[in-house]
């Protein structure tokens, strides 16, 4: 019997579970999402659409993609400051880390991800990744899967 370890299958975005980075495709683009329980309680996409801002799809879509089932983050530590953050940085705050992307209202959506849901964070210290990335772990092999800023220590 022949074995596939692709990380991940296909799926319609409602059968997402909170927490889960996804691959979806429109326009003949590929982008990569974050499925988020949004303020309804209705899952929310923070899509990372090449070339243009990260940014929330309120209460999902209806396109098909490919969900991966045991995706991870990692900041880069070269990219850690503590000036405000952009949009799309990770920010390191309350115990928790945070994502804020633009709404389509022109505001910006801040999500807990240790929390899996939309909440904005409180005042206080904070510190933020302004590179990071998504991948799976083969063995101890890091096999990237996006890649979301470049670090200072590689940017020309």
């Amino acid at each position: 019997m022949l074995s596939v370890v692709a990380h991940g299958r296909a799926m319609e975005f409602s059968g997402l579970s909170q927490g889960t980075w996804f691959l979806q495709e429109r326009n003949g683009k590929r982008t990569f999402g974050l499925a988020i329980k949004g303020p309804t309680g209705r899952m929310d996409a923070l899509v990372f659409p090449e070339g243009e801002p990260p940014q929330v799809q309120l209460a999902g879509h209806p396109y098909a993609v490919f969900g991966f089932d045991d995706a991870i983050m990692r900041p880069d530590l070269d990219s850690l400051h503590f000036g405000p953050s952009q949009l799309g940085d990770l920010i390191s705050a309350d115990k928790s880390f945070h994502l804020t992307v633009a709404s389509p209202d022109g505001d910006r959506y801040t999500a807990n991800l240790t929390a899996g849901e939309q909440r904005a964070r409180r005042e206080g210290p904070y510190a933020s990744f302004s590179s990071w990335s998504v991948g799976v772990l083969r063995g101890q092999e890091w096999i990237p899967l996006y890649t979301h800023g470049v670090p200072p220590s590689h940017a020309s």
